[in-house]
């Protein structure tokens, strides 16, 4: 798997999240 794909939608859903 991308973990440049994942690293970047976790870091959007945790800027969602905040």
């Amino acid at each position: 798997m991308l973990g440049s794909v994942e690293l970047s939608v976790l870091t959007l859903l945790l800027v969602l999240a905040v």
